[in-house]
């Protein structure tokens, strides 16, 4: 008795290149205006190049860029952009406005800097900032949301105890500044708009004595 078998065939070609791949961070563009972006790469014989991919709206490829480190100017057109070897990434900035989950960051255990920037205005879900306690090695830190969905405490940013920049903006993050004192190699502390966050002068004044630089924005000091 013979089989009876349907066989099926694609008329249309599916882009297989433009799908996220095993060890892949993939960011959406949501500006009108050139943007730039930044992932470094860092490896035992120093810089290593990476590669990006930048994709339209319709998911056709515009271009391919091996990238060994800096800027890299992103074009209005270019709306899905996909970097490679998150593993090894020990710089992840960006200095316009894209959609990007900051869990995706989370593997690379060697990342140093993490700028997050205004990018995180787009994020849908919460993010703790407890999460960002397996970057063992960071040493410079900015987020800015205007959502309040970044939460989290100071004594989980404490965790990370090579930090020596801190910029915060516009989040849920909550606690006092005084968390902080225990990071060693603190040398900036940057809080704007986090009504959550107090700031004593008592705390100001042993910061000051250790020489660190507090900038803060609307953020009411208390006299203690």
């Amino acid at each position: 008795m013979a089989n009876n078998c349907l066989i099926t065939k694609l008329k249309s070609v599916v882009n297989n290149d433009e799908l996220m791949k095993l060890g892949e961070i993939v960011v959406y563009n949501e500006v009108t205006s050139n943007t730039t972006i930044r992932f470094d790469r860092s490896t035992p014989y120093g810089y290593t190049p990476l590669s990006i991919r930048t994709y339209a709206d319709d998911g056709t490829l515009i271009r391919t860029i091996s990238h060994t480190n800096g800027n890299i100017t992103i074009t209005p057109e270019e709306k899905k952009i996909l970097i490679d070897q998150k593993y090894d990434l020990m710089v992840a900035q960006f200095n316009g406005t894209v959609n990007f989950d900051p869990n995706q960051i989370l593997y690379s255990k060697g990342l140093y800097a993490f700028n997050m920037g205004s990018n995180l205005w787009f994020l849908e879900n919460t993010f703790d900032v407890s999460k960002l306690s397996v970057l063992s090695d960071l040493q410079q830190l900015t987020i800015i949301n205007n959502r309040n969905n970044i939460v989290g405490e100071l004594t989980d940013i404490a965790r990370l105890s090579k930090l020596q920049s801190i910029n915060i903006r516009e989040t849920g993050i909550s606690g006092d500044l005084e968390d902080l004192a225990s990071l060693a190699y603190l040398h900036e502390v940057n809080i704007a708009y986090c009504s959550n966050i107090s700031v004593k002068r008592s705390t100001l004044n042993a910061f000051a004595a250790r020489n660190i630089t507090v900038i803060y924005t609307q953020t009411p000091i208390e006299d203690v």
